[in-house]
């Protein structure tokens, strides 16, 4: 099977992939935090495609600008794991070349092959381990949305042989589903037809942030402009619980909070820093347009009736 992310394909690996698969693995940065010895020649790792990579659901996930390896990302089940003996769960391992570091590549991956696991394999649970001072695998788990479940002290890592200690995380179906309907919010927020989104900073002017960087963390007024009557949102009204109701794509998104709907225009220019306001003003029927404030410390969606906290980390 082979799979696509917007960077990325994920492929089986192929014994033609020796060169590159060494050039990465041979890195003393790669291999050891991993568990593993750093490979010695592209003799060595074509037999390790070959008896080590070549199992079902293990993939190099090639870069789409030069069609070739830079890592390997696996789904390990059965025999193959220790964490699990259960059917319907599984382990997921990776590893990255050292110049593709720190560009948001291995997430990349690890999410589209979360979504097979759950989606396309039927799995309700994704376990995944790092060792102690691997970091960058911490985050990277962070990041996809595994939570922490327990500590291993003095794990024998027969590779390399010595012991380490190991920290075990878990995803849950339920809580991958969870975080997809987030994230669907997000989406549709963003696809409203917005000229501004903006947070209040702590000296009370506007300070403009994309949504990616609206948190739950300092948020004290949320500051949204929008045309009333947009084809993207079709409908903004104040509740009594006080929320805005988008309707984008068909979809319903409520953004949560005690809000305040300004249509007064002196007041708007008062709020408004002067490029935004000469940006407003350039519309020719502006006054389709008012400001809401959110008055509240943490941004919420609803999505189908379900209501979820915006953090950085699932953005």
């Amino acid at each position: 099977m082979i799979l696509e992310t917007k960077r990325l394909i994920l492929r089986p690996w192929e014994e033609s992939d020796a060169e590159e698969c060494y050039k990465y693995a041979k890195d003393p940065l790669v291999g050891p935090i991993c568990g593993w010895m750093p490979h010695t020649s592209a003799e060595e790792s074509k037999a390790i495609i070959k008896n080590v990579l070549s199992v079902p659901k293990t993939y190099a996930f090639i870069w789409k600008e030069t069609n070739l390896p830079i890592g390997n990302i696996a789904l390990k089940m059965g025999t193959d794991t220790d964490l699990t003996e259960k059917e319907d769960e599984c382990e997921l391992g990776y590893w990255l070349g050292v110049p593709y570091w720190g560009k948001g590549i291995m997430p990349e991956a690890a999410e589209e092959l979360l979504r097979h696991a759950f989606e396309d394999l039927g799995m309700k649970k994704v376990w995944c381990v790092y060792y102690d001072g691997n970091e960058k695998s911490k985050r990277v788990q962070e990041k996809c949305g595994f939570q922490y479940q327990w500590t291993t002290h003095d794990v024998d890592v027969p590779r390399l042989q010595e012991k380490r200690t190991g920290h075990v995380n878990c995803l849950t179906k339920k809580e991958w589903d969870r975080r997809k309907k987030c994230e669907l919010g997000v989406h549709l927020l963003k696809s409203c037809d917005t000229l501004l989104l903006g947070v209040i900073d702590e000296n009370g002017f506007p300070a403009i942030y994309p949504m990616e960087k609206v948190t739950s963390v300092g948020i004290e007024k949320v500051l949204f402009i929008t045309k009333i009557d947009s084809d993207k949102v079709k409908a903004i009204c104040q509740c009594e619980k006080g929320c805005i109701e988008c309707y984008a794509d068909e979809s319903i998104v409520w953004l949560w909070g005690n809000i305040e709907i300004i249509k007064d225009f002196e007041k708007i220019k008062r709020i408004l820093p002067e490029k935004y306001w000469e940006r407003l003003m350039k519309h020719e029927k502006y006054r389709d347009y008012c400001v809401l404030f959110f008055k509240t410390k943490t941004a919420k969606i609803y999505v189908d009736g379900e209501k979820y906290v915006l953090r950085e980390g699932l953005l």
